[in-house]
């Protein structure tokens, strides 16, 4: 009796030969078939990220029974882009066998362009088609939007000035300004129809009022 551990699937030819002490010796043979073992695939715990920031992640963990093997892996990342293929790592890889098969690593990177909770679906294939598929959660923090104005510092009283600003968010979110922005601080004012507005930013004008003060000119915005 013998035992062996395949590296692959296949058909072999084992050849079993006796000699006894004269050195006579008698051969034998039988066919032995070795079937496919499906891969195995284990999920990570999940990950956390922002919006607009790529996050690179281990997803999984593989398990194959055959060293021989070759793999590919491919990930949905749940936010309806394109299915991309996954960074593998695994070892060792044979001939010989070995009865704890081969094991390996999933990783993928990945920007999302919005917040949310995303399903995320992994599936790795073996050189003999067999599949197996496994899904963990991502979860996207939002980001809060930038606001970046310029305009002058300083002013006359009585007199107007123009500022302008920006607004910048790493997520594919829209934006509208909090209640009560922009405002032209405690000795200043919005001019009546100044207030000029676009998808990134806009522009609009002070007046400020008699007398010597310092006024605060301020935009703040809040995203979707």
């Amino acid at each position: 009796s013998g035992s062996h551990v395949y590296a692959d699937n296949g058909t072999y030819t084992v050849t079993v030969c006796v000699k006894d002490d004269d050195n006579d010796q008698t051969c034998d043979t039988l066919l032995v078939t070795v079937s496919n073992a499906t891969p195995t695939i284990t999920p990570s715990s999940g990950a956390e990220t922002f919006e607009g920031t790529p996050v690179g992640v281990q997803l999984a963990t593989l398990q194959d029974q055959g060293t021989a093997d070759t793999h590919t892996a491919t990930i949905n990342w749940g936010d309806g882009s394109p299915v991309q293929n996954a960074v593998l790592s695994e070892t060792p890889f044979g001939p010989p066998g070995a009865t704890s098969g081969t094991n390996g690593t999933i990783y993928g990177s990945h920007l999302y362009v919005d917040d949310g909770n995303f399903t995320v679906t992994v599936t790795v294939k073996d050189d003999e088609g067999a599949t197996a598929t496994t899904t963990l959660s991502i979860t996207v923090k939002n980001t809060p939007p930038v606001v970046t104005m310029s305009g002058p510092s300083s002013s006359n009283e009585g007199q107007t000035q123009a500022y302008t600003f920006t607004v910048t968010d790493a997520g594919a979110d829209t934006w509208t300004f909090t209640p009560g922005y922009p405002n032209c601080g405690s000795v200043g004012t919005v001019v009546s129809g100044s207030l000029a507005i676009t998808a990134t930013g806009g522009s609009f004008t002070c007046l400020f009022l008699d007398g010597a003060h310092t006024s605060v000119v301020a935009v703040q915005a809040v995203d979707s």
